[in-house]
């Protein structure tokens, strides 16, 4: 599962190895303030600290901004990386090892739901208990 990224710079390559034998699978769960760039500055982080991103969902609320990723980073660069995201971008972070995928496939998982009508406290908890 080794990643090679070549980077140009100059007259010089620079190769840089990623997602290698020593990475862990992470969990990466962010929130902060929503503010144009801040996908780019947390893909930057996780690059800069040799990792890849496997998998991502990303969303707006109001004016917050959330994250969940699954990432491939070397055992020695978690604290980094949150420190990063914590202290330069200003995000409140969750980091821990992730878990092995179901084994059902994502077509038996996956179903697509919609609901209108009048809100009501309790509405989302009522569907969701007829669901489970």
């Amino acid at each position: 599962m080794l990643r090679t990224a070549l980077r140009c710079a100059g007259a010089g390559t620079q190769i840089r190895t990623y997602g290698t034998l020593h990475s862990i699978p992470l969990l990466i769960q962010a929130s902060g303030v929503d503010r144009v760039g801040l996908v780019k500055e947390v893909t930057a982080c996780i690059y800069t600290h040799q990792g890849t991103i496997r998998e991502s969902r990303m969303m707006k609320i109001g004016g917050d901004f959330c994250l969940m990723m699954k990432a491939l980073l070397p055992e020695n660069t978690q604290a980094r990386v949150r420190f990063t995201l914590e202290t330069e971008l200003g995000l409140s972070v969750s980091i821990r090892r992730s878990r092995e995928a179901d084994s059902r496939s994502a077509s038996e998982m996956l179903r697509k739901l919609k609901l209108t009508g009048v809100d009501s406290p309790g509405i989302v908890a009522s569907v969701a208990d007829m669901l489970a």
